[in-house]
């Protein structure tokens, strides 16, 4: 689907869920507790922060975009999964739209 700009849209894909989990760590390895992470995917965006043991959790519908994680406070130092397309740059990691779960320990200073 396109706008009258010619930009693609992103649209829902049916009742399917992407779940991205991970722990948040400093360089010295220990776990960081509120730290505040934006996850968006064009139709979502949502901010959540780290638990006390470095956790978080985020469970949105899939759409058709890419996953988008930033830090607005935060430098990305290493993002350790098991998933090899899951890329990361020092303020974002993104998530191809064909994934539906990922494990994430992420390091940043």
């Amino acid at each position: 689907m396109t706008n009258g700009g010619g930009c693609e849209q992103a649209s829902f894909i049916d009742d399917s869920r992407i779940v991205v989990e991970g722990k948040i760590i400093d360089e010295s390895n220990q776990p960081l507790k509120n730290v505040s992470l934006h996850f968006s995917n064009q139709i979502n965006g949502i901010d959540v922060y780290s638990k006390n043991d470095g956790k978080f959790v985020v469970s949105t519908p899939i759409t058709s975009a890419s996953n988008t994680i930033s830090f607005p406070n935060n430098q990305i130092v290493e993002v350790r999964t098991s998933d090899s397309r899951i890329m990361y740059y020092s303020s974002a990691i993104t998530i191809p739209n064909d994934v539906n779960y990922v494990n994430l320990e992420i390091k940043i200073k």
